[in-house]
């Protein structure tokens, strides 16, 4: 199972500056991908009242289908559920900026139906990858 962490990092007083380097590139390493890669979304569906359950189903497999093309165009990287059978997802995606991050969001068929909070990642301080320009 993976999980969607925040960490703060305290440093007691008097933890030697090699420690301290030794963890820093050990918790880059795990989330140099998240950092480089694009952008975090989380996803809340809630299908209006009064929707024919074929339509709902219908939309649902148009989703799925439109997932795999995003993901197949380099797009949509990763995509998790955030409770088992609830409504919630969390994705990773990559866009060149903003207004394709946007346009992105808005082809997926499910969209008039979702909240989507989107987190924009940046590179860590810390990540021992090389930036590229």
């Amino acid at each position: 199972m993976e999980y969607l962490v925040t960490m703060t990092t305290l440093v007691p007083d008097g933890t030697p500056d090699q420690a301290v380097a030794e963890i820093r590139a050990r918790k880059a390493a795990r989330s140099r991908e998240l950092a480089a890669q694009g952008f975090l979304t989380t996803f809340t569906l809630t299908i209006p009242g009064g929707t024919p359950q074929r339509v709902a189903d219908d939309t649902i497999a148009s989703e799925a289908q439109a997932a795999r093309a995003l993901a197949g165009q380099g797009h949509l990287l990763r995509l998790w559920r955030l409770a088992a059978g609830g409504p919630g997802a969390l994705g990773l995606w990559r866009a060149r900026d903003a207004a394709e991050r946007q346009a992105i969001l808005e082809s997926l068929p499910l969209y008039s139906w979702m909240i989507v909070q989107t987190t924009p990642l940046t590179r860590h301080p810390s990540d021992p990858v090389p930036a590229t320009s």
